[in-house]
């Protein structure tokens, strides 16, 4: 179990608070404890906001026990919408990994691969087994395959090893590897799917399908989309134009902002006329509000810099959404690392 939060210079910090085995039966409710026990013995129990897990059911459990706002691992779930459609695939992936690991356990077809790299005046690279958990390592092992194919096809023939790859399986690894690697980011040119084996634009059409239902119903979350609004490289952009979500986020930041703003207002009050304190609630808003906008009217930040510093940059211009900032921005989108 690790935390995770942004100190006071805007830099993000991650602690290891516990790695031990939890024994008992893993319900929900014993992952609840598990998590509580931990969080009181650091006296950060009051300090949660939120859970980021993989999307197993007993991880939602805990965190609904909780009362926490869950945030499924991306990592995760792009695993799982990867691996659905590398089902359309599977024969060729199968016969992949048979081959695979016949160079992997018999060390006279390993070194005759390694003869045969030579001899080719080939790269020496050995060839990869993936990891159903991992389905970059799938991708890996395919590509990996493919850059040999000359010299494992000579090793396949010159060892009469047993393979049920055929003329359309190297087809389908080429043009799979390809949209692996992409991620969509090139194959969504009428032209190019045209060309595609008939498996592959499967995995294409599949691959589409996940990631707009799994990583709509993550973007949809309120901890997502308030992140989405306070980071300054995104903004109302992040929303990819659906207005009404965006105004909806801007109105409830907006009485997020209140309290703390009206905290401040208390505090410049007690410090300039303290015999002459008011409080005035629509004056809050409206100074939330100017705040939010003065925000939002920036130019956006470019997408590979650096949030947090220019929030470290702006915190006395914007000392409410600086605050949120802290919190929301902070919130890992994968558990992976720290396993």
């Amino acid at each position: 179990m690790t935390a995770h939060f942004m100190d006071s210079k805007f830099e993000l910090c991650s602690y290891l608070l516990e790695c031990s085995e939890i024994s008992i039966s893993h319900t929900g409710s014993n992952i609840a404890d598990w998590i509580t026990n931990i969080t009181d013995s650091f006296k950060i129990t009051n300090k949660l906001f939120a859970l980021v897990t993989d999307n197993a059911t007993n991880m939602k459990s805990a965190s609904a026990i909780l009362n926490l706002p869950h945030l499924p691992c991306g990592a995760h779930t792009l695993n799982l919408v990867v691996q659905q459609a590398l089902r359309n695939i599977k024969s060729t992936k199968e016969n992949v990994k048979s081959i695979v690991m016949h160079f992997e356990i018999s060390s006279k077809a390993a070194q005759k691969l390694s003869e045969m790299q030579t001899n080719l005046n080939h790269p020496q690279l050995k060839i990869k087994q993936d990891c159903p958990n991992r389905w970059n390592s799938t991708y890996e092992m395919l590509d990996r395959f493919k850059q040999n194919i000359i010299p494992l096809a000579s090793c396949i023939a010159t060892l009469k090893i047993s393979s049920k790859l055929e003329e359309e399986d190297w087809v389908i690894i080429e043009q799979a590897t390809k949209i692996l690697k992409s991620l969509l980011q090139k194959i969504i040119d009428k032209k190019e799917r045209e060309i595609l084996h008939p498996k592959v634009i499967e995995i294409v059409d599949e691959l589409i399908v996940g990631l707009q239902n799994r990583f709509e119903k993550t973007n949809n979350l309120e901890l997502v989309s308030y992140a989405i609004l306070i980071d300054p490289r995104f903004k109302k952009n992040g929303f990819l134009g659906c207005d009404a979500q965006y105004q909806d986020v801007y109105d409830k930041i907006i009485e997020k902002m209140i309290p703390f703003q009206s905290e401040i207002e208390k505090e410049n009050q007690m410090t300039n006329s303290p015999s002459q304190f008011t409080h005035n609630a629509s004056s809050s808003r409206i100074l939330s509000a100017l705040e939010l906008n003065r925000y939002i009217l920036e130019q956006n930040l470019r997408v590979k810099s650096d949030p947090f510093i220019w929030w470290k940059e702006r915190e006395a211009v914007y000392p409410t959404l600086s605050m949120f900032a802290k919190q929301y921005l902070s919130i890992p989108a994968s558990s992976v690392p720290c396993e």
